[in-house]
């Protein structure tokens, strides 16, 4: 019986959806075979077909009498992206048993619902239901999409009380690990994989993504080599997430060693994902003719291998190949998207090529994007790295949304031309839209304060800093509260700060020996100077500017030569016109007008003037006048 009916089942696939036939001729009086026909309807996403048997199988009344053909509904619309449709078959269900309720969880999880799957789970427990392996897989699944890392450690310890692990250890296994590796809890995602007897190319792949995803490059790679260690085979999908991580981190080296090893060259051609993948990271580790070559190849482009391939010439400042591009892309019939507009704005920012902005602007317009949210901070920052701030401004009011992103943007543009008191006045904006600024948002209008003396905002700034806990994960921020305290004078204060952070750089030891410099205390910035070096940090252009000059201040020209003399010799460092006029000044303040000039002399004729001005200020402190008046004239001669 059972082979007839399979054989009835296939000939009704054959003339229903082969040969295009009506559902209305199905006679056929069985739930399996129906359900076989559901099922193909399924395979092929043919909603329409599915819609014909579902009215047959309402006249014939099977949904009340058989539960095998309701479930088989409910599957078949959630593969044909009918969700709600899913639903309702569901919900008019006069019997549920486990396979109905991993059906409708199992629709929600494909779909990255995951609060509804969730919510569904808990109906089904609340039912009497017992969930099977299928189930448990579904409802893991859906926690991993929505990072639901509490609920998934529940379904965890029942997977186990229940003994799961045992009986079903690779398909429980497997959604084990990669819901924990979508919650970022790669340590247990870890644990679990080297807890599994047996692992499959899809435990491999699952976990290897999982450190993709999140960029530890690493890691996937050692795994990826264990992995082909024992004969198995990545997936597209790990390959894809594994070129993708080597094109973030940059490790063009493992990007094409994975290329060559793996044998893409036969695959990419034809899976667009892949390829489009392999165009991106070379793309993106600078290697354009790689990624020309792959893109040429493609056997089908679509948008994002056109955009994987302008984002690469775009990180390479390449304007106008990038535009060349995109018109080649628009004669191929594909219109740019936000990531299209996104990367062509980047590059005009980094540039500074506002007249190329303004064209992107102006298409933008003419694709009706300009309400795309991500489209429109792009834009904004394209004239705020201009320095068109006008228009910055008139587009951030524009903007039909303002996210944090948003606010950043115009805030960062102003502190970089200068403009610090309206960063300060856009700050305040921000906090009474009852918006969290981040991090970056926080370290601008630190400089802003630094610029303006403005130590009390400043002391606000720091205090909310304390209170989200963000100082001691992030340097930057350390640096600029040292940075602000110091050029506020508060010198007790930036001390403390530069203390209390765990991981100082360049930028915070400068900071705090400019303080010291600026406020008089040289021999303090000069100790510092000192610490910094035994702590292994060297000094850049900034750092040496200050030393000079609180030499200078303290008249120790023999200390002053040997920084000055250090600095081309020990790190590597060309002097500038600042750095020889406080070389002159230094000698002039200590009196030895005689290494002055002859320092003087041998500075390039282009850099003399600050210099001048510098002996006349000894000269007249000291009352050298006879010097003081030559070069005076020297300096008429060289601004004739």
């Amino acid at each position: 019986m059972v082979d007839m009916d399979i054989h009835q089942a296939k000939e009704i696939v054959n003339t229903q959806l082969l040969n295009d036939r009506e559902s209305s001729q199905v006679t056929l009086a069985d739930g399996f075979a129906l359900a076989v026909v559901l099922k193909a309807c399924a395979t092929q996403k043919n909603l329409t077909k599915g819609i014909r048997i579902h009215a047959d199988v309402l006249k014939c009344g099977f949904l009340e009498i058989n539960i095998f053909v309701g479930n088989s509904l409910v599957s078949m619309y959630s593969k044909c992206d009918a969700l709600g449709k899913a639903q309702q078959v569901f919900d008019e269900l006069v019997d549920r048993d486990v396979v109905s309720w991993t059906a409708i969880i199992s629709a929600y999880a494909q779909h990255n619902h995951g609060k509804e799957a969730l919510k569904c789970w808990t109906s089904m427990k609340y039912a009497g239901v017992s969930p099977n392996v299928a189930t448990y897989a579904s409802i893991l699944k859906a926690c991993g999409t929505i990072g639901a890392l509490e609920e998934g450690k529940e379904i965890h310890i029942e997977v186990v009380r229940n003994k799961y692990l045992q009986n079903s250890a690779t398909v429980i296994g497997n959604a084990l690990v990669d819901m924990y590796a979508k919650c970022n809890d790669l340590v247990k995602a870890q644990y679990i994989f080297d807890d599994l007897t047996v692992r499959n190319t899809i435990t491999w792949n699952t976990l290897i993504t999982g450190y993709c995803q999140h960029e530890l490059c690493d890691k996937a790679l050692v795994h990826f080599k264990q992995m082909k260690c024992e004969g198995l085979l990545p997936s597209a999908v790990t390959l894809a997430s594994m070129m993708k991580a080597c094109g973030n981190l940059r490790l063009i080296k493992a990007g094409k060693e994975i290329h060559i090893e793996t044998g893409m060259d036969d695959r990419f051609k034809t899976d667009l994902v892949l390829g489009n993948a392999m165009v991106s990271m070379y793309g993106k580790c600078g290697a354009l003719v790689e990624a020309k070559t792959i893109f040429d190849s493609l056997l089908i482009r679509d948008i994002i291998s056109w955009n994987a391939l302008i984002e690469g010439y775009c990180e390479k400042g390449y304007c106008d190949e990038t535009f060349d591009l995109l018109k080649h892309m628009q004669d191929e019939g594909l219109s740019p998207d936000a990531g299209t507009f996104t990367s062509l704005l980047k590059v005009c920012g980094s540039l500074k090529a506002v007249e190329n902005g303004e064209r992107v602007h102006g298409e933008i317009v003419s694709n009706g994007r300009l309400g795309d949210a991500v489209v429109g901070n792009a834009i904004l920052d394209m004239y705020a790295k201009c320095g068109k701030l006008d228009m910055a401004q008139k587009v951030f009011n524009e903007l039909p949304v303002r996210c944090v992103v948003s606010w950043t943007t115009l805030i960062a543009g102003y502190c970089e031309h200068g403009y610090d008191q309206k960063a300060l006045s856009l700050f305040g904006k921000m906090k009474q839209h009852d918006l969290l600024p981040d991090a970056v948002v926080l370290s601008c209008v630190l400089k802003a304060c630094a610029s303006l003396g403005a130590a009390e905002i400043g002391e606000e700034v720091h205090f909310e800093i304390v209170r989200r806990q963000l100082l001691e994960h992030n340097v930057v921020l350390g640096c600029a509260l040292v940075h602000m305290y110091a050029k506020c004078g508060v010198l007790s204060r930036a001390q403390e700060i530069f203390n209390e952070v765990s991981a100082r750089s360049l930028v915070s030891w400068t900071a705090l020996i400019a303080g010291y410099c600026n406020y008089g205390d040289l021999i303090s910035a000069l100790f510092y100077f000192e610490q910094m070096n035994v702590e292994g940090f060297y000094p850049d252009k900034v750092t040496i500017s200050c030393i000079l000059k609180a030499s200078s201040g303290l008249g120790a020209s023999r200390n002053g030569q040997t920084y000055y003399d250090a600095m081309s010799v020990t790190y590597g460092i060309i002097p500038n016109s600042k750095h020889r006029t406080s070389m002159v000044d230094l000698y002039c303040r200590a009196g030895q007008f005689d290494k002055a000039m002859d320092f003087f002399s041998r500075i390039p004729s282009t850099d003399r003037v600050p210099a001048c001005f510098a002996i006349m200020g000894a000269c007249y402190k000291l009352g050298n006048i006879d010097l003081g008046e030559l070069i005076f004239d020297h300096v008429e001669i060289v601004s004739k």
